[in-house]
This record gives structure tokens, C-alpha cells and sequence, in this order.
């Protein structure tokens, strides 16, 4: 699968994964202060560090769906469009065919070339592969579990 594929697929996913990740930073939250007032303070040491962590990756998770928008907006309309119809609402190829007017052919090439375009306006963003291993990786492709 193409980078700008994975990044169009997943969009709806973040803020799920954002809300989830409130949730998981409130619960861990409560019980460090429930492990500080019982002075487990190495314990509240390593909740503390936890949650930084977790609020890290949220920041980085708002950073690249507000950088998927910009990315996308910048497009010209026909691409957002196709791009957005193909990949984010998983319409069926023959009827993006028929509403553009585009063979099948074309529309592979037109969606492969604005993806081009997609994927380097988002690494202008500072968003590639590296990045999202190093920020987000583990929150958008694995589960999120309450320890």
C-alpha cells in the first residue's frame, strides 16, 4: 500500500484514536494520584512519565490530521475529490469512473498522480515515514489498552 493511501484510509481513525487516548491519559491520571497519596511514589514516577508519553503521541496525532487537511486542501479540487471518493469513502472505481468521465486506466493514473502530490505536500508538512514511526506508529496500528 502506498504512504498517501495509509494516511487517507486511516483520517477518520485519529480522532477515534485521539478520544481514546483522553481516556486512557484520565484513568491513568486518577490512579497516579490514588499511587501518590499511598506514597508508591516510584510507581507514581513511572504513571507520570506514562502519561507524557501518551500526551506526546496525542499532540502528534492532532498535528497529522490537521497536516492530512492542509495536505489535501491544497490539491486541486479534481484531485481532492478523486482522492477522497477512492480512499477515504471507499467508493466503487467504476462509478468515480463514470462521474469524472475517466477509463479506468485514467483514473488509476490521475489517482496515483495526485497521491504524488498529496504525499509531497505532506512531507513539506514535515509528515513521512520516519515521522510517523517515530510519533505515531503505535497509536494508529496497534489497540490502545487501559493497563
Amino acid at each position: 500500500m502506498y504512504y498517501y493511501t495509509f494516511l487517507l484510509r486511516i483520517f477518520d481513525s485519529i480522532n477515534t484514536k485521539k478520544d481514546m487516548l483522553d481516556r486512557i491519559i484520565m484513568h491513568r491520571a486518577v490512579v497516579t494520584h490514588n499511587c501518590y497519596r499511598d506514597s508508591l511514589v516510584r510507581t507514581t514516577s513511572e504513571q507520570i512519565t506514562d502519561i507524557a508519553h501518551l500526551i506526546a503521541v496525542k499532540s502528534s496525532l492532532e498535528y497529522l490530521r490537521q497536516s492530512i487537511v492542509q495536505a489535501v486542501n491544497s490539491l486541486s479540487k479534481s484531485d481532492r475529490l478523486l482522492l477522497i471518493l477512492l480512499y477515504v469513502r471507499n467508493v466503487d472505481k467504476q462509478k468515480i469512473c463514470k462521474y469524472f468521465g475517466y477509463s479506468l486506466r485514467t483514473m488509476y493514473r490521475r489517482a496515483n498522480s495526485a497521491g504524488n502530490s498529496f504525499m509531497l505536500a505532506m512531507q513539506h508538512l514535515g509528515i513521512d515515514k520516519q515521522w510517523l514511526n517515530d510519533n505515531v506508529r503505535s497509536a494508529l496500528m496497534s489497540k490502545i489498552i487501559v493497563r
